[in-house]
């Protein structure tokens, strides 16, 4: 059964740019401008089914970070259809639902509530995500008091404790120490085993292979291989 399905999705960002002198006397007018649209992703499909685990892969600038932003929601195409057929957790700006004003706890309760998850859940799921983050001794000091790595480590323990059935990562590894990053895999890896739809974005080929079997590669916005993840990587280095 189909989770995601990508159909023919274009995303492209438009701009003016004023027109260089030649044109400004043929168009009549020094301050005439022009259209220009540079494309993210162009005319890309793909399906992934229940209980599969892909990574995109594609040197910076191919689409990859625009593709998961479309699956979560954050943007929407300009063009093609997103059919999701279960709710999407999305690991991207891990910080983003975070305010540095508020307590590590009130944080918690209030990044929770945006993702949707009922107070009762939320007060249910606390001790998991406070003995998760590792944060204890600090969750109700003012959060900008914390590293990077702490809130970052913070965001990534609520989002484990409101997980839906498709999960979108997108190189969100360098959360912490050595500990701290084994317990994230550990996370993964029972995700996966629980049936949980996994697509990820990552440079990294050692992490790849621990979790998934399929590879999409895009260059340009554009799909240049789908398939078994090795040979994915030998479009990806060539």
């Amino acid at each position: 059964m189909i989770a995601i399905k990508i159909n023919k999705i274009t995303k492209f960002y438009s701009s003016k740019n004023q027109l260089g002198a030649k044109e400004m006397f043929l168009k009549n007018g020094f301050f005439s401008k022009k259209k220009s649209s540079t494309y993210a992703i162009k005319n890309l499909s793909f399906t992934i089914k229940y209980g599969e685990s892909v990574a995109i892969l594609g040197h910076n600038g191919s689409g990859k970070s625009t593709t998961l932003s479309l699956i979560s929601g954050v943007s929407s195409p300009s063009s093609g259809e997103v059919i999701l057929n279960s709710p999407v957790s999305s690991m991207l700006e891990l910080t983003s639902g975070i305010n540095t004003e508020l307590s590590g706890l009130q944080n918690i309760f209030l990044y929770s509530s945006l993702l949707g998850t009922p107070l009762n859940v939320i007060k249910k799921n606390l001790p998991n995500i406070i003995d998760f983050s590792e944060l204890n001794d600090v969750i109700n000091n003012q959060v900008r008091t914390y590293s990077s790595g702490m809130i970052a480590r913070l965001a990534f323990s609520i989002i484990t404790a409101n997980v839906n059935d498709i999960l979108v990562i997108d190189e969100v590894f360098a959360v912490g120490d050595y500990k701290f990053k084994r317990k994230c895999f550990d996370f993964l890896r029972k995700f996966k085993k629980n049936g949980g739809t996994l697509l990820m974005v990552t440079h990294d080929a050692e992490t790849a292979k621990i979790f998934c079997e399929r590879g999409i590669v895009l260059s340009k916005g554009k799909k240049i291989y789908d398939g078994d993840l090795k040979n994915a990587y030998k479009f990806y280095l060539n």
